[in-house]
């Protein structure tokens, strides 16, 4: 199951995700679940829950931040001279370390850039940077 999409308020207390699999797309947020039925593309399914969100359907009454949809930057890839190895960087436009390590943890472990498969490595929390690299004997 892969992660589309990120939602969330100010400070994180609030969020849901749009998650994709093989019985189709399906949500997941603070006390929330459920499946979006027949969709028929990853754009169609983002708008739903954006409607969603939007509306504040998946707000409790007394909520004050609206959410805001998280999305990554992705960059490069890059040749990092230092571990030999092609890489590329994904930033997390999140408010905290503390959440910028719980979008990394729902990062998808590969990633495919332009048929290349990177393998997620690791994060800088400072900046909310993730970034996944090839392996050695890959190159671009």
């Amino acid at each position: 199951m892969a992660v589309l999409a990120r939602w969330e308020s100010r400070g994180g207390a609030h969020y849901v995700e749009l998650r994709k699999s093989a019985g189709g797309y399906g949500y997941t947020g603070c006390g929330c679940g459920g499946s979006l039925g027949a969709v028929e593309s990853d754009q169609a399914a983002v708008a739903v829950i954006q409607a969603r969100v939007d509306s504040g359907y998946f707000l409790p009454d007394n909520a004050k931040l609206p959410m805001k949809r998280v999305v990554p930057i992705v960059s490069g890839p890059t040749y990092n001279d230092v571990v030999g190895a092609w890489e590329v960087t994904v930033s997390l436009m999140v408010y905290s370390d503390k959440l910028a390590s719980q979008a990394f943890n729902v990062l998808p472990e590969y990633l495919n850039v332009d048929g290349h498969v990177y393998r997620k490595g690791g994060m800088k929390a400072a900046d909310c940077t993730a970034w996944y690299r090839s392996s050695r004997s890959c190159g671009k």
